[in-house]
């Protein structure tokens, strides 16, 4: 992987997308966008998550505030089993609102 950003990304753009990947936070984009973009921009900033345990708290913490203090109840042993949850819980959120909506 690190040669293949070395050829494809100059060092000044790898230093962007490393800056971008510090100051994304999720706010008012879709959990789904967010996570890519997450995904995408963590390979630009390894130090910042060097392992998958590593990787849970600058996720976790970036998300929007409502999301983030309904994940932070609870203890994740994986990278992977935060994002489910986040992703069920924002789409048990948005059936409540639409159901009280109607």
């Amino acid at each position: 992987m690190e040669l293949l950003k070395n050829r494809f990304y100059s060092m000044s753009l790898q230093k962007a997308r490393e800056d971008e990947f510090l100051i994304l936070q999720q706010w008012k984009i879709r959990m789904l966008e967010y996570a890519l973009k997450f995904r995408e921009l963590s390979h630009f900033a390894p130090a910042y998550v060097v392992d998958k345990r590593l990787k849970m708290n600058p996720f976790r913490d970036r998300l929007n505030l409502g999301l983030k203090e309904k994940m932070v109840v609870q203890h994740y042993a994986l990278y992977e089993d935060m994002y489910n949850i986040a992703v069920n819980i924002k789409r048990a959120t948005k059936e409540k609102n639409e159901f009280y909506n109607e």
